[in-house]
């Protein structure tokens, strides 16, 4: 039995094990588990909100071709983004999620801090 929660406590679903352990020990635990749960479908949409906002916004300021049709474009967006979804739920989909956590993410990161450099550096005419 330790083994198998040692082995959930490894993984993304170790919020939802411990909630449950905290839950059985106190009253009126089936409130409280709906309103845990709420809470997280409320943060989940927020953040896709802010993530559809900034991935939107910017390409309507860059193609001002977007602004005319933003609502198929959000749409487009949208649609994109859930086929890209997808492919994580396939059975294999967290050995990708596994890698894009350990591997995949050092790069992004790099490159994120590249272009911010640049674009401090580049206003201000500095020369190396």
């Amino acid at each position: 039995m330790m083994h198998v929660i040692l082995q959930i406590r490894e993984s993304t679903n170790f919020v939802f094990l411990a909630f449950t352990e905290a839950m059985s020990f106190i009253p009126g635990s089936s409130f409280w588990s709906f309103i845990f749960f709420l809470m997280s479908l409320a943060l989940g949409l927020s953040t896709m909100i802010g993530i559809m906002q900034g991935i939107i916004t910017p390409l309507q300021d860059v193609f001002s071709s977007f602004k005319k049709y933003t609502k198929s474009f959000t749409v487009g967006v949208f649609m994109l983004m859930f086929l890209c979804g997808l492919f994580f739920t396939r059975p294999s989909g967290i050995y990708y999620i596994i890698l894009l956590n350990d591997h995949w993410t050092v790069l992004p990161i790099i490159i994120i801090i590249i272009f911010e450099n640049l674009a401090v550096s580049w206003p201000s005419n500095a020369r190396r």
